[in-house]
């Protein structure tokens, strides 16, 4: 008999699968795919894999460009001129603060699309979450128009730091993304478990 280096296997599984010396053991469910990776992607329609990597890379190239958009700001502001424009209080404490905020959705969103192309769970309902934010983060922000205080600063700077929302505010991303993904039932997709 030949020896076999794998591990021994219970005695439920030698009674029921008498042939199990032919072959290494395997446990159960052991090569089966995690939920929400590959087996997901396999579930969905060609409809739905292709509706989702359409929005996914909408809302990559979109972010894509908001992050273009803030990291080429930058020089600008530290080499301008004191001399000929003098910034309003509080306006760079508005506009790191507000940059972070929005650097940090277009990063986010950029993960998420990446995961809505491969057709990972729970993507979609992200996407969503995260325009939504970007949403009621704009109009808080444009709120603090009014605010005695920093008002001035805050309107000042958020033509700086949120220039790269208008891409997706332009084509009304954060309107027709949750729609599609809706009407193509990406959000019922579950986990499927494989192997039993």
């Amino acid at each position: 008999m030949a020896f076999h280096s794998h591990r021994s296997p219970p005695p439920a599984y030698r009674k029921r699968y008498p042939t199990y010396m032919t072959g290494p053991y395997e446990p159960p469910n052991a090569l089966a795919a995690p939920p929400g990776r590959s087996d997901l992607a396999a579930s969905r329609t060609r409809t739905q894999c292709v509706a989702g990597r359409v929005v996914a890379s909408v809302v990559c190239v979109t972010s894509a460009l908001g992050l273009l958009y803030n990291f080429s700001s930058i020089p600008s502001l530290l080499s301008r001129d004191d001399s000929t424009w003098t910034a309003p209080p509080y306006f760079e404490p508005a506009y790191s603060t507000m940059s972070f905020f929005c650097t940090s959705f277009y990063t986010c969103l950029i993960y998420y699309s990446t995961r809505l192309w491969t057709g990972r769970y729970g993507a979609s309902r992200a996407i969503t979450c995260l325009l939504a934010a970007e949403v009621g983060y704009f109009f808080a922000s444009s709120f603090l128009w009014v605010t005695p205080t920093i008002g001035r600063g805050v309107a000042a700077a958020t033509g700086v730091a949120n220039g790269g929302l208008m891409v997706q505010f332009l084509i009304l991303l954060p309107l027709w993304a949750p729609i599609v993904f809706a009407s193509f039932r990406l959000y019922d997709q579950r986990p499927t478990r494989s192997g039993g």
